[in-house]
């Protein structure tokens, strides 16, 4: 496509620039500088996201581990106590 031939005449310099300045009013055309700048800030807070997820996947399993101990150790008391009441149990039946 030849450049040259592109029907920009009827709108004229005036036009031009009305168009230019709507495209920096609606935020279509910006500089490069800070579209690299919003870039960067993406990719930096992405990176951040990144490793606060890893340590929180990380303290997560520490605690799941810490969760499933705790639960054992209950159970286990629990059982003892069972385990006692019963033997309480036979030795008041059986005199």
């Amino acid at each position: 496509m030849d450049v040259t031939t592109l029907p920009i005449a009827p709108i004229g310099a005036t036009g031009i620039l009305a168009i230019a300045i709507l495209m920096l009013l609606r935020g279509t055309l910006i500089p490069r500088s800070v579209h690299e700048d919003r870039m960067r800030d993406k990719d930096q807070t992405i990176e951040y996201l990144r490793s606060v997820n890893t340590e929180l996947l990380e303290q997560n399993s520490a605690l799941m581990t810490v969760g499933h101990t705790a639960e054992r150790v209950l159970m286990s008391l629990q059982e003892a106590a069972h385990g006692s009441e019963e033997e309480g149990r036979r030795e008041v039946a059986s005199p």
